[in-house]
C-alpha cells in the first residue's frame, strides 16, 4: 500500500463541448451549439484522483476546501467515489468553490470562465502527517488553502518526502522541500516578481535559460531536487549532488494541456513511492503527461500504462 497526503486547492473543471456554425446577431461573437457537458476534478483534487488511478494500491488523504454550494458538493461526491479520504476537506460557508468552465468547439477552446476566491482558509490549523505517509504533495494554486505556516510545519516537523507544485504567492516559502516542481512561466514570475495577472508578456520565454533560473532559485530554495517543466521543451531536473538532467518532451499530439502539471506531480510522487530514483521518476512523469495532453480535459493514466510506454 502506498500512502499519499495531498494539500492544496480543490477545483471543479466544467466543459461545454459543441460546434460553431454561425455568428450572433447581438454581438460579433460565435454561437456555440452545446452537444455535451461534463465535469472533472481539478487542482489538488485532480492530483488525488491521478494517484488513485495510477494504482489500486494507492491510499490518498486530501486537505483542502470547498464552498457550501452545488459545485462543492459535486467535488466531494466525486472524491468519495474514488475512495479518497476527505476528512480534512473543509466546507466554508460563503466561499465560492473554485470552478473553471471551458467552452470548446471540437478540440479548440473558445473561452474559459473562472469563479474563485483567494482568502486564507486554514489560518491556524496545522495538519498531522501520519508516519506511514510515503509522499506529501503541495498542490498550490494561490487560492488560499496553503500558507507559510502549513509549509514550514510539514517540511520541518516530518521526515516524509515532500513535492511542491507552487504558484506565485508562496513560491519562495518552499525552502527545504525534497522536490520543488515549478513550470518555467512560474519561475519567471517569481524571479521577476510579476504576478499572474501582470504576466501576459511571459507567454514567449527563451528556451535556453532554464539552468540560469535554477541557479537563481537555488540561492533561496534549498531543495534536494528542482524539476522545472518547460512545456514543448520537456523538463530540466537539477539534483543537488548530481547536476542537470534534460528530459525531452514525449507527446505525439497535443489536444489539451489542462491538468498536465497535475499528472507530472502525481506520477512523480507515485514513482518515488514505488522506489524509483528522482531522475527515473521524472522521466516517467514526463511520459505520463505526454499521454494526458493527447486527450481533452483532465485525464488520468495507470502506472502500468506509463511503464509500458517507456519500455521499462
Amino acid at each position: 500500500m502506498k500512502n499519499f497526503f495531498v494539500i492544496g486547492d480543490l477545483m471543479l473543471d466544467q466543459y461545454h463541448v459543441g460546434s460553431v456554425s454561425r455568428v450572433s446577431p447581438e454581438a460579433p461573437v460565435q454561437i456555440l451549439d452545446v452537444e455535451e457537458s461534463y465535469y472533472t476534478l481539478g487542482g489538488a483534487a485532480n492530483v488525488a484522483c491521478n494517484l488513485i488511478d495510477l494504482g489500486s494500491d494507492s491510499r490518498v488523504r486530501l486537505m483542502g476546501a470547498v464552498g457550501n454550494d452545488d459545485n462543492g458538493s459535486k467535488i466531494l461526491r466525486m472524491l468519495k467515489k474514488k475512495s479518497i479520504d476527505t476528512s480534512l476537506v473543509r466546507i466554508v460557508e460563503g466561499r465560492k468553490t473554485t470552478t473553471k468552465t471551458r467552452f470548446l468547439a471540437g478540440q479548440k477552446q473558445l473561452l474559459r470562465v473562472d469563479y474563485q476566491q483567494n482568502d486564507n482558509v486554514f489560518e491556524s490549523f496545522l495538519p498531522n502527517i501520519p508516519n506511514d505517509t510515503d509522499v506529501v504533495i503541495f498542490s498550490d494554486y494561490d487560492y488560499g488553502v496553503i500558507n507559510r505556516s502549513i509549509i514550514n510545519h510539514v517540511v520541518s516537523r516530518f521526515s516524509t518526502k515532500t513535492i511542491a507544485d507552487p504558484k506565485f504567492k508562496n513560491f519562495w516559502q518552499y525552502k527545504d522541500v525534497w522536490c520543488f516542481k515549478p513550470n518555467k512561466r512560474e519561475c519567471w514570475q517569481a524571479l521577476c516578481n510579476i504576478s499572474s495577472k501582470d504576466s501576459l508578456e511571459l507567454n514567449e520565454i527563451d528556451g535556453d535559460n532554464t539552468d540560469v533560473m535554477i541557479e537563481e532559485m537555488r540561492r533561496v530554495i534549498d531543495s534536494e531536487n528542482i524539476l522545472v517543466t518547460e512545456g514543448a521543451d520537456g523538463m530540466l531536473l537539477h539534483q543537488k549532488n548530481a547536476g542537470y538532467s534534460k528530459i525531452e518532451v514525449d507527446a505525439q499530439s497535443v489536444f489539451d494541456v489542462t491538468g498536465a502539471g497535475d499528472t507530472v506531480t502525481s506520477v512523480l510522487a507515485y514513482a518515488v513511492a514505488e522506489g524509483f530514483s528522482i531522475d527515473a521518476a521524472a522521466k516517467l512523469a514526463n511520459k505520463g503527461a505526454g499521454k494526458v495532453v493527447s486527450q481533452i480535459g483532465n485525464g488520468t493514466v495507470s502506472f502500468d500504462e506509463v511503464i509500458n510506454t517507456t519500455g521499462e
